[in-house]
């Protein structure tokens, strides 16, 4: 019988003798899900395309100080407003790409919405890949299959809407 895997409990990391639980023993919301041997092959199958938007994004330099123009800020609010507050790394560069604005500007951008603006719910959902994902409610009834491609599908739409709804004002 193989001994079950244990988790060092570093709530009391100062007594020589630490508590060990079972990684049974975890809340619900901190177990990693399991990921099933399709979902690792489509993961990777993935990585690829992850990576390639990232080093694009990390490519884009703005002014540091720069103010967001009102296209950019109404894209941003839609993904903050109607799908997540804690976008994936790879769902920020993805704004940034589309967007045009630094991947680190973009990230911060949300880390200080999120400080600034602390309603709203948020649901755990995990997506076809077994990645857990928080999302808003109406993000979920709208689409249950939010994968990176359909993300940026709606990011590429709402920026062509926001341009052309702001050429039409001018």
């Amino acid at each position: 019988m193989s001994p079950t895997p244990t988790l060092v409990d570093r709530s009391d990391a100062s007594s020589a003798g630490s508590p060990v639980s079972s990684w049974k023993d975890r809340k619900a919301c901190h177990r990693s899900p399991k990921v099933s041997e399709a979902q690792k092959c489509a993961r990777a199958a993935k990585e690829p395309r992850r990576k390639e938007v990232l080093a694009r994004a990390l490519l884009i330099k703005t002014v540091e100080n720069s103010p967001v123009n009102e296209q950019q800020l109404r894209v941003l609010r839609m993904v903050y407003d109607e799908i997540t507050k804690y976008p994936k790394d790879h769902w920020i560069a993805i704004i940034a790409v589309v967007i045009h604005r630094s991947f680190a500007q973009v990230k911060h951008w949300f880390s200080n919405e999120r400080q600034k603006n602390k309603s709203g719910e948020t649901i755990d959902w995990i997506n076809e890949l077994g990645e857990k994902l928080r999302v808003r409610p109406l993000a979920v009834e709208l689409c249950e299959n939010w994968s990176d491609e359909f993300f940026e599908d709606v990011v590429m739409v709402y920026n062509f809407k926001a341009h052309r709804l702001l050429h039409w004002v001018d």
